[in-house]
Formats: structure tokens, C-alpha cells, sequence
């Protein structure tokens, strides 16, 4: 009797949360930018978390990540050359028209009192406690009720989850292989780490007494919070549009406005600022959005007249006007007092936020001034420029050499992924030595085809955009009747995570002389309006000298829009932004490089719980919570660059905020990078790899499979016609479209 209604009740529960995908048309002004946001192309993708059982000695606080290679299925395909990073269980979905769709999930009528006992408890539990009340109502608004019977079966242990559940009323028992654990009672929340991704459900989860539970499902929460974040930020970019203050700015520089501002609302009669007070005492400037405001000024006892009146109107403000800047530019005492004479919405400015956006205003306009064409790196710079590089110059920098590929011999594989083996290849003209990347067609269609295909093109894209002395280079591209090829630059050293589990703790000498390197890498991609979304140790490799060479470009986008909202990348390194739906920039990207330097210093990731608890790092990466060792020595430079890397707030985030990459490569931490010498490899790197041969791989691990590429299936007629636009898209660096017949005899056996 119990498993017939625990099977109802589970049929009970899809019913009503199939009704979360009904749609309610939204206001007109979102529909384009999700139209727009409808028409990514990003691989939906966040690599699931292992487990964090490791032990970490007291002393170095080292991570031990043996499932590290586990979890990324392709340690040398990640290292050598953009193999794919998916698994099923880490799909969320997001490539579901519902999820970018112009329309919000239908709200579920309820009582405000219940609203408000929904809106405490998700106030109290990550990732919830990081959001605004509105959002929480929102949220609220989208939970479907749900009543559950004693003995009633909620979750099972082992099942995929993709709901999170609070418990109003009754009580729950949790059950381990079987065994009760604990006891969820009456305002607790449960299973939110299926709103991020797709995990296995850890324990069962029985009804002990009736119980009355509200629902969340995973997309209905991702939708609720994009949309409330797009809703937001365009009414501030229309509203900021209308300023006549910003009209110097493009489109991008007043989005970049609105991710500083805050709204803030004052009733009639509110002092929002009073006169004489120390602008320390309230760093900030305001924008009027709506209301008046008058502005007043005492009038000095010695000019008093005899109508007794102590202060003088100075004038009245309304929408689009800003006041309060003076104070944060000379750091005067407020001149003036402004007082609310109407219900007033304004958005407030922050002194931070001030410098690193609204400052240097007049620099945006010499943005748009001609620049320098010759590549940077040939040229000197000077200490502290950070031999900055031009998207014009990257544009007309020499291109990569070319073999044909007639000349292509195979000599032995390197790694293997879902749909792609990477071999090592020679050319037998030069002699050179290269990594060739081997997609196999039938395999990439195998299941999401068009997100696989897009994200293929945009891999190639992205390499043959990228000319970087620490970016791997892209040589050529060819395709037969069965594979699409990617022959790369080789380096043969391992990767950065290979090299920090055999070398232990770094000396931030050492660690200084990877990060410059990446510094550099990530300014180039940024300047060409790209974001790399998934920067780690695995995808940083080292070639035969010891120099950086950034791969995997599988989640590289170049933005359209001021941000994109794809779920990617590997939950350790995401940025706070990836987590709450509010999508990301090139900020993602710095605060990984943060986080990196911690692991390179410390041993784990900044936010890493070490115990295990996925959700608890969500929460630290969310709140920002950065604790440094005391056991471990952080020099004061390198402390403030990693705060500032991992500042919660994208504003002020090193690297995104005015100066951009400036900002971070004439940090007192670099003082003694010689740029030039870095950009031109003329510095001796900390570490170089041992090697016996030109072809030795013995820094790559050779996975199971890896030298067997076994009978691999043809197209289907069918399949080449619908996906004959990707062929031709693809192309062959020698000029030939479509495919052509096989050229490259690839491994059948172990080599």
C-alpha cells in the first residue's frame, strides 16, 4: 500500500511541476535580449564536483584530488587540445527554450502570510541567503505546494534530482543505504544542490508523519532569477541611456554602469544627504531614477536676513540628474543638504564603483582613438604597462604556419575524450612536431547535436582568432568523410595541475611567474571580446621549455552582449555570478585566476570545502568568504591582488573594473615582472620538463582507449545532409569546403 502511494505521489509531483513550464508573456522590453539570449550558442555544462574526501595535511593544507582525473574523464585530452568536459550528470538544461524563453514560470497563488514564512526560510539556507528580498519572493512565487502522506517516498538515494523542497509542515526522516540518519523538520530546506546541477541524490528521503512541503524545480528557479536579473539591469541601462552624462558611452561601458549601481528608495521628506557631514561618513554619489528632489544650503549667520530663514534653495533635481560627486572627488565635507520632496528611486554610487567606473569617463572616448597596429610583444613597453596588446593588433599578427596535409604523418596518441582522440602528428616537410585533434562526425551527433556542433565551430573560432605567445596556436583545420581535425601547437611539459600534485606548495616567485604568463593570456582573449569560462590548472599546459600555453577553448565565447548567461565551467573556479543565474563577463575569468593563485600557494581552491560539502562551497564562493591559512605566509601584495581578484562585487573585481587587465598587471605583486622579457620568452621559467625525446609524452597519462580508435561508424546520408551547413562552416585551412576523402591513416591498435 505504502509503494503505491509513494508512486502517486511521485506521479502527483511531475504533474504539478510540469505545470512550472507553462508560460505567461512578460513585458516587451525583456523579449529581445532574450531573444537574443536564446540564440547562444554555449555548451549547457558545469563539470560536476567529486567528492572532497581527500585528506589535506595540517601543515601544507595540500589538496589530494586522486579522482581529479576521474572527474575530468581526459587529463592529457584536457591538457593537450580542447577535448570535450561534458558528462550527463552535470547537463542543467540550460539549452531548453524554457530556460531562455521571454517568458517568466506562472506564479503560484498564496497566502502572504505563507509567502513570508517561504521568503524566512529561504533567507536562512545557501544559495538563497545571497539574494534580495524581491528575488526571494520571486522565488517564493514559483514554489508549487505539495502534500505528502505518512510512509510516502519524497527522494530515493541514487535518483537524479532536479527539485528542492521545503518542508512547511510534518516530518521527514533521512535514510543512508537504509539506515535513518536524521530527521527534517518543519521550516527546513532540502535538496538544493539539484537547483545548480545534476547529482545523484545522496540519501532517501521518507514522510514520518503527514507532511505539507513547497517545491522548486531547477528551471523554474534558473528562470526566475535570470529574468528578475535581465528585468533589473535593463531597466537601469534605459534609465542610464536617457542620462545625458553617459552620452560618450557605448552600449557595453553603460552596462558595465549598471552592474555598480544600487537602487535605493526614500520617502517624502527623507534627508538623503545632509550638509557638513564628512563624505567619509557616506562615500557615495546618487542618480536620480524617479521623484524630485530639492537641494539646500545654510545660509551663514552674518548673512542672515531679518525673515530668520538658515538655509537657501539652491535648486530642484529630477529624473537623470546625479548629485553628491563632489564630495567623493575632493573629499570635502558635503556642501550642500538633498532632501526627498516626493517618493524618490534613486541609484546609488559607491566611492569604489565611482573610480572604477565614473571617474575616467573622458578615457572611454580615447578608447575610440586609432591605435598602434604592430604586435605588442615585438615592441618595448616599459615596467608596468603589462605589454598590453590591441585587438587590431592581435588582428594583423602573423599568421600560424600552415602545413598541407598531405605532409601529416601520425605518430602515436596522447588522450581521448567522448567524441575526440588527440594524437601526436609530424610534419614531414619541417619535421615539426603537433598535437592534431581528431573529431569524430558520427560520434559528435551522437546526442545533443546542435549544442555539440556550435560548440565546435566556436572552439575553432576562437583558436584561429587567438595569436598569443601563451595561448596554444592553431595551425590548420581539415575534414574527410568521417573527421573533422584540429592540428594544434605541441607542448609536451604536462599540465599545471600535474605540475603543482608532483611539486607541492609554490613559492609566490613561482606563482608569480604562471599568473603573469595567464595574465597576459586572459588580456589578449578580452580583448578580443572573448571569455574563456573555465580557467584551472588542467587547461593550463606547459610546453618543452616550461612556458604557459593556455588550451581547451570548449566554453571560449565571444560576447555579443554585455554578458552571456550559460551555465559552464568547474564549480571550484566559477565566479558568484555563474552561481546565482546573473551571468557572466570577463570578471568570471579574473576571479579564477584568483583562485588559481590561492591553489598554487596554499594547496585547494579558495573556497573549497575541504570536508566534502558542495553546497558549503557554493555558499563561500557566494559570500565571498576568503579565509588565508594562517600556516601559510601571504606577502601583502599577494594578499590584496587575491581579495581584490575574488571581490564578490564585480565592480571593484581586479581585472573588470576600470583598467581592466591594466589593473592587475601594474599590481604591487608584479613590481618585478620584466613584461617584455616575459611576452618574449626570454625569462628562464621556475620549472622545465625532462625530456628524453622530441616526442617524449611520458608528462601526459595515456587513458584506456585512448590508442584504439576501434570501428568507428560513417555518416549516414541523412546526417550529412542535415548538418551540411556544419561541414561547410568548418571548412580546411587549404580552401577545400566539405568533406573530402580520408586522409590520415589513424591508430587501430595499442601503440
Amino acid at each position: 500500500m505504502a509503494q503505491a502511494e509513494a508512486a502517486a505521489l511521485r506521479r502527483r509531483v511531475e504533474e504539478l511541476l510540469k505545470s512550472n513550464q507553462e508560460l505567461v508573456k512578460s513585458n516587451d522590453l525583456l523579449s529581445e535580449q532574450l531573444r537574443l539570449a536564446k540564440q547562444e550558442s554555449d555548451p549547457p555544462n558545469m563539470t560536476p564536483p567529486p567528492s572532497r574526501a581527500g585528506k589535506v595535511n595540517e601543515l601544507r593544507a595540500i589538496r589530494k584530488r586522486p579522482h581529479e582525473r576521474a572527474r575530468n574523464q581526459h587529463l592529457s585530452a584536457s591538457a593537450l587540445a580542447e577535448l570535450e568536459v561534458w558528462t550527463s550528470a552535470a547537463d542543467i538544461s540550460a539549452e531548453d527554450p524554457a530556460l531562455v524563453s521571454s517568458e517568466a514560470p506562472p506564479a503560484k497563488p498564496k497566502p502572504k502570510e505563507q509567502v513570508k514564512r517561504i521568503v524566512a526560510a529561504l533567507s536562512k539556507k545557501a544559495p538563497f541567503d545571497t539574494f534580495e528580498e524581491a528575488q526571494l519572493n520571486s522565488i517564493a512565487d514559483a514554489m508549487t505546494p505539495l502534500q505528502a502522506k505518512a510512509q510516502a517516498v519524497l527522494v530515493t538515494e541514487g535518483d537524479q534530482g532536479q527539485h528542492c523542497y521545503l518542508l512547511d509542515s510534518g516530518e521527514l526522516c533521512v535514510k543512508v543505504k537504509g539506515v535513518e540518519k536524521d530527521r527534517i523538520r518543519a521550516g527546513q530546506i532540502f535538496g538544493e544542490l539539484a537547483l545548480m546541477y545534476n547529482v545523484p541524490r545522496t540519501a532517501t528521503i521518507e514522510v514520518v508523519s503527514d507532511a505539507s512541503l513547497f517545491v522548486l524545480d531547477r528551471l523554474a528557479f534558473r528562470r526566475t532569477i535570470r529574468l528578475d536579473t535581465v528585468t533589473r539591469r535593463r531597466e537601469i541601462f534605459f534609465f542610464l541611456r536617457t542620462c545625458k552624462t553617459f552620452d560618450a558611452l557605448d552600449d557595453r561601458a553603460i552596462y558595465r554602469v549598471a552592474d555598480v549601481v544600487v537602487e535605493q528608495t526614500f520617502d517624502e521628506g527623507a534627508m538623503i544627504i545632509k550638509e557638513g557631514t564628512e563624505c567619509n561618513d557616506d562615500p557615495c554619489m546618487y542618480f536620480l531614477k524617479e521623484g524630485s528632489v530639492v537641494v539646500k544650503q545654510a545660509i551663514p549667520e552674518e548673512n542672515r536676513d531679518s525673515s530668520g530663514k538658515t538655509e537657501r534653495l539652491v535648486g530642484i533635481l529630477k529624473s537623470g540628474d546625479y548629485f553628491g560627486e563632489r564630495a567623493l572627488i575632493t573629499q570635502e565635507p558635503r556642501s550642500c543638504s538633498i532632501e526627498a520632496v516626493s517618493p524618490t528611486i534613486c541609484l546609488r554610487v559607491d566611492r569604489d564603483a565611482f573610480k572604477c567606473m565614473l571617474d575616467p569617463l573622458h578615457e572611454e572616448m580615447k578608447k575610440a582613438m586609432p591605435v598602434d597596429s604592430s604586435p605588442t610583444w615585438l615592441k618595448k613597453s616599459g615596467k608596468g604597462d603589462g605589454a598590453s596588446l590591441s585587438a587590431k593588433d592581435a588582428s594583423q599578427s602573423v599568421r600560424q604556419y600552415s602545413p598541407a596535409k598531405t605532409n601529416i604523418a601520425i605518430l602515436k596518441p596522447l588522450g581521448s575524450g567522448g567524441f575526440a582522440r588527440v594524437l601526436l602528428a609530424k610534419d614531414s616537410a619541417t619535421r615539426r612536431l603537433f598535437a592534431m585533434k581528431v573529431i569524430h562526425k558520427s560520434k559528435l551527433l551522437e546526442r545533443k547535436a546542435d549544442t555539440r556542433t556550435a560548440q565546435i565551430l566556436s572552439e575553432k573560432l576562437a583558436l584561429s582568432t587567438f595569436s598569443h605567445p601563451f595561448i596554444t596556436g592553431l595551425h590548420a583545420h581539415y575534414q574527410d568523410s568521417k573527421y573533422l581535425y584540429l592540428l594544434i601547437e605541441l607542448a609536451l611539459g604536462g599540465d599545471l595541475f600535474g605540475l603543482m600534485d608532483r611539486h607541492g606548495l609554490m613559492s609566490e616567485p613561482m606563482a608569480r611567474f604562471y599568473v603573469s604568463s595567464l595574465a597576459l593570456a586572459l588580456e589578449h582573449l578580452h580583448l578580443l571580446e572573448f571569455v574563456y569560462r573555465d580557467l584551472k590548472p588542467e587547461n593550463v599546459l606547459l610546453d618543452s621549455r616550461g612556458f604557459v600555453k593556455l588550451c581547451d577553448f570548449g566554453f571560449a565565447k565571444k560576447l555579443t552582449l554585455d554578458r552571456t548567461y550559460s551555465q559552464c565551467g568547474t564549480p571550484d573556479y566559477v565566479a558568484p555570478e555563474m552561481l546565482n543565474g546573473q551571468g557572466v563577463n570577463h570578471g568570471c575569468d579574473w576571479w579564477a585566476l584568483g583562485v588559481m593563485i590561492f591553489e598554487m600557494i596554499v594547496g585547494n581552491p579558495a573556497f573549497t570545502d575541504m570536508s566534502g560539502d558542495t553546497m558549503k562551497t557554493f555558499s563561500n564562493i557566494l559570500k565571498g568568504d576568503l579565509q588565508f591559512p594562517r600556516e601559510t605566509t601571504f606577502s601583502a601584495s599577494c594578499k590584496a591582488l587575491v581579495a581584490g581578484m575574488l571581490s564578490v562585487n564585480l565592480a571593484s573585481r581586479l581585472g573588470y573594473a576600470y583598467g581592466g587587465a591594466n589593473s592587475v598587471l601594474s599590481h604591487a605583486w608584479f613590481e618585478d615582472v620584466d613584461w617584455d622579457r616575459l611576452v618574449n620568452c626570454y625569462i628562464e621559467p621556475p620549472w622545465r620538463p625532462k625530456l628524453m625525446s622530441a616526442t617524449d609524452t611520458s608528462h601526459f597519462e595515456l587513458e584506456e582507449g585512448a590508442s584504439n580508435f576501434g570501428e568507428d561508424d560513417e555518416l549516414t546520408p541523412q546526417d550529412e545532409k542535415t548538418w551540411e551547413h556544419v561541414w561547410k562552416a568548418w571548412g580546411s585551412s587549404e580552401g577545400t569546403e566539405g568533406a573530402t576523402e580520408a586522409t590520415f591513416a589513424l591508430p587501430t591498435t595499442a601503440a
